[in-house]
């Protein structure tokens, strides 16, 4: 479900990603449903972060971004959804 999930920005499959994920923080259902961050995605048929489909930038993840982060806080963009 997840990796249909960030597969959502892209419009079809031979498309390229036009936003690159860095933090994900959504219902963690390996905890009843409580809001959490997931720190990565696994490959199919793993359940560790060794060689995930996705994971997140560590420096950049969070809602106060660290001065560590590589990327430019200009170019970020909080992006919320609402079912």
């Amino acid at each position: 479900m997840l990796r249909s999930s960030l597969r959502a920005s892209v419009a079809t499959e031979t498309d390229v990603v036009s936003r690159e994920l860095i933090w994900l923080y959504i219902p963690d259902f390996n905890k009843q449903g409580r809001m959490g961050t997931i720190p990565f995605i696994p490959a199919a048929g793993k359940n560790t972060s060794d060689g995930a489909f996705w994971k997140q930038i560590e420096s950049c993840a969070g809602f106060e971004v660290s001065p560590d982060c590589p990327l430019r806080h200009t170019e970020m963009q909080l992006i919320t959804y609402t079912p």
